[in-house]
C-alpha cells in the first residue's frame, strides 16, 4: 500500500505526520518506507533528529526530491521515473508493505503525478481560514481515495467547522481521530505512545 501525506498548505507538519505514521504502520507490524519527495528531505531531516534525541527506528528513508523551483511542466517530465521508484520500493518490502510519502506544499503538479500510484492520500487540516483554499486545491487535484484528519488544537470546535466547511470539496472520508502533536513530536521525538497516530493509521487501511 501506498500513502502520501499531503496539503498544499504548508506549515501543517507533512513530515512529522509522515515519519508517525510510518513508526504507528511499524508498531503494527507492517514492512514500513518512507519515499521523500520533498525537495527539503523533510521527512529523513526529522527522523534524523529523532534519532539524535535518542529514538531508534527501523524505517528507512529513500529520498525521492523534487525541487521547490521546478515548473509544473518540469515536474510532469519527472512524473515516470518518481512513479517507478516509489512503486519499486513497495515492491521491494514485501507482504505487508506500507510506503509513506512525504510531499511538499505547494507543488500541486507533484500530487497530480503520485495520484495513479497512491492507494490513500491523507490529508491534514488544521481548520485555519489559512488552510481552506490550499486544502480545496489539494482535494481538486487528486482522485484516489483521501482521509482528511485534524491537526494541532481545535479549542474552538464550531469554528473549526465553519472552516471545513468552506473548503467546500468532501474528501472522500473524515478520519473520526484529530492529531493532537504532543511535546515529543513538536521536538522530533518519538513519543512512547502514539495512540492518535495508530488510529489513524487503522483507518488509512481500511
Amino acid at each position: 500500500m501506498i500513502i502520501s501525506v499531503a496539503n498544499l498548505k504548508g506549515g501543517l507538519m507533512r513530515s512529522t505526520n509522515a515519519a508517525l505514521l510510518a513508526e504507528a504502520y511499524s508498531r503494527m507490524g507492517k514492512n514500513v518506507a518512507i519515499a521523500d519527495t520533498s525537495w527539503d528531505g523533510g521527512a529523513a531531516h526529522w527522523l534524523k533528529l529523532a534519532h539524535q534525541n535518542g529514538n531508534v527506528s527501523p524505517i528507512e528513508v529513500h529520498k525521492f526530491p523534487i525541487d521547490a523551483m521546478l515548473q509544473a511542466h518540469h515536474i510532469a517530465e519527472l512524473g515516470d521515473e518518481l512513479r517507478a521508484n516509489i512503486q519499486q520500493l513497495e515492491e521491494s518490502l514485501g507482504d505487508d508493505a506500507v510506503v509513506i510519502v512525504d510531499t511538499n506544499a505547494r507543488q500541486e503538479q507533484k500530487l497530480r503525478e503520485l495520484d495513479s500510484i497512491v492507494d490513500r492520500v491523507a490529508v491534514p487540516f488544521d481548520g485555519s481560514s489559512m488552510s481552506v483554499e490550499p486544502t480545496r486545491r489539494t482535494l481538486v487535484a487528486i482522485n484516489a481515495p483521501t482521509i482528511m484528519f485534524g491537526c494541532g488544537p481545535r479549542a474552538d470546535e464550531p469554528m473549526y467547522q465553519e472552516m471545513l466547511n468552506k473548503v467546500g470539496v468532501k474528501a472522500t472520508r473524515e478520519a473520526s481521530v484529530a492529531i493532537g502533536y504532543s511535546e515529543d513530536a513538536q521536538c522530533c521525538r518519538i513519543p512512547d505512545d502514539m495512540p492518535d497516530y495508530e488510529a489513524l493509521a487503522s483507518e488509512l487501511i481500511q
